[in-house]
């Protein structure tokens, strides 16, 4: 008896881990056939809001990696690009449009001044900005836009206050992401 229950508890383990090695099997994840290329049209259009300049140059070299995908034509603008004492933007759009679909990318980086503040410990002002980046993404096999909050590093002596950017000094204040787009504070 202890035998036949033994025989058909190894039976029940064995039947159970072939169907989950079967039901794993099945389970990947269906990869689009165009994604690795839509990636690279959005990361070409975000270096080409960089230096719009450039543009020609950066979708060639990026049609040659994507053989089998055509860019019929692309577009970048920048929008604006404006900063003074109290607020500044860049906002760029890009559009490519290919034999799979039209890609879209657009950033926004803005900062506005909130305020001014007395560092109690050394006397000097501080100018607090509130900042705000985001990217957004649009693939033509989806409905939706994705959007991407992105960190804005500043590059001079600053503090945090409230969440908030607080400049020190009167120099000016370069905020760069980490793919080299950069917005500047004036001094002032």
């Amino acid at each position: 008896m202890r035998r036949r229950g033994t025989a058909a508890l190894i039976a029940v383990a064995v039947l159970s881990l072939l169907i989950l090695n079967l039901h794993q099997e099945e389970t990947y994840r269906v990869v689009y056939e165009g994604e690795d290329v839509h990636a690279l049209l959005l990361i070409t259009a975000r270096e080409a809001c960089k230096s719009p300049d450039k543009a020609a140059i950066l979708f060639a070299r990026a049609q040659t990696l994507a053989k089998h995908v055509k860019v019929k034509s692309y577009t970048v603008s920048v929008i604006e690009n404006s900063s003074n004492y109290e607020r500044g933007t860049l906002l760029c759009a890009a559009r490519v449009s290919t034999s799979l679909g039209e890609d879209t990318f657009a950033l926004n980086y803005t900062y506005k001044l909130v305020g001014l503040r007395v560092d109690e410990l050394t006397g000097r002002i501080l100018r607090i900005y509130a900042v705000n980046a985001y990217q957004y993404f649009k693939l033509p096999m989806y409905n939706y836009t994705i959007q991407i909050s992105i960190t804005l590093q500043p590059l001079c002596p600053h503090d945090y206050v409230n969440g908030d950017l607080a400049v020190r000094g009167l120099g000016p204040c370069v905020l760069a992401d980490k793919w080299g787009l950069k917005l500047v504070i004036p001094g002032g």
